[in-house]
């Protein structure tokens, strides 16, 4: 964010009209969950028609973040009747049948998007991921090896195909994806971007490849060497509750019962923790306006499951209550400045 503002300074500065950057401005704010101000200006912003597409991507993407499902489908919906033949709307209205549980409509969506326009490479990589999911590994990782140069980095191409490859006991093809010296060349924010962009998180662009190259240890027989790893992951992502589990029992058949059982009561807490979060989502679901079901989602997401995330359930409380005092008070211990009316500075 802090990079966006600077290049919006320096387009001010250029010359670029206030109308154009406040717009910016809003779009990016929905972006990150915030979509209170956008979703005021939305009726005028339509009307001009004006980067109509931005818009709509925008509004769906904050509905996204705040699990505001049915809004964000009514707008695509708008969206894909306006624009027939645009990939955009067809891709995130298949982000939201995955999101559902929908495999079989997401799979249909991101073929349709492919076939609008053939470079996309986060619909590639997503067919691919769903069809992982599905167990179809050779059109996996097909799909993945499509996605390979069209994304922002190479990186989550690699990792998914050395993964997909694995599944199938082509674990020496596997190794030699991991090895490719381009899976780690750029900087880190062009991986972090390629991830994200390709439906990941900024977790698993920090941890990726580690978890990859750890199941391969263990697939290869070298259990000590992925028991490491695996505590590097857990290290920087704390709160990757499945792959404590996995932690835990390959600490168990080293024997390490004493260890492997703190980390099973780990697991344990957070998968309880998932548990009561289906409930509460499913009490937002019902009632987007539903204020005390998303703090407690954010409390829960903040101890056990996605710091990152917890903060942006917090937001979301603060759209809805901007007077919230356990809201106010949690994110201000996180660093996460408010003013009283429950924005950001």
């Amino acid at each position: 964010m802090e990079s966006f503002l600077a290049a919006i300074e320096q387009a001010r500065k250029s010359g670029l009209s206030e109308s154009t950057i406040h717009r910016e401005l809003l779009l990016a704010e929905a972006q990150t969950g915030r979509l209170a101000d956008l979703e005021r200006e939305l009726p005028d912003l339509l009307l001009r028609g004006e980067d109509l597409e931005e818009v709509c991507e925008a509004f769906v993407a904050g509905c996204l973040m705040n699990y505001r499902l049915d809004d964000a489908a009514q707008m695509l919906t708008i969206w894909q009747a306006d624009f027939p033949k645009s990939a955009r709307p067809v891709f995130l209205q298949s982000r939201l049948a995955e999101h559902a549980d929908e495999l079989t409509d997401a799979v249909t969506g991101y073929r349709r998007t492919l076939e609008l326009n053939p470079r996309h490479g986060p619909a590639a990589f997503s067919l691919g991921r769903v069809l992982e999911q599905q167990n179809d590994l050779p059109n996996a990782l097909a799909a993945y090896s499509r996605s390979r140069p069209l994304l922002y980095h190479p990186e989550p191409a690699l990792v998914a195909m050395a993964r997909t490859l694995r599944l199938q006991g082509k674990l020496s093809d596997a190794r030699q994806l991991l090895d490719e010296p381009g899976g780690v060349s750029g900087t880190r924010d062009e991986r972090e971007i390629a991830w994200v962009l390709a439906g990941a998180t900024r977790q698993d662009a920090r941890t990726g490849r580690l978890v990859e190259t750890a199941e391969l240890d263990v697939a290869l027989g070298h259990p000590e060497q992925a028991v490491e790893l695996f505590r590097e992951v857990l290290t920087v992502d704390p709160q990757r509750w499945k792959l404590r589990y996995r932690f835990a029992l390959l600490l168990r058949k080293l024997g390490r019962d004493d260890e492997a059982e703190q980390e099973l009561v780990r697991y344990q807490e957070t998968s309880d923790a998932m548990v009561r979060c289906d409930s509460l989502l499913a009490r937002v679901r019902k009632n987007p306006a539903d204020v005390d079901a998303r703090f407690q989602i954010g409390c829960e997401f903040l101890e056990h499951l996605s710091k990152p995330q917890g903060i942006v359930w917090l937001r979301t409380v603060l759209d809805y209550d901007p007077h919230h005092e356990g809201a106010l008070r949690i994110l201000q211990s996180c660093g996460v400045a408010v003013d009283r009316e429950g924005k950001l500075p």
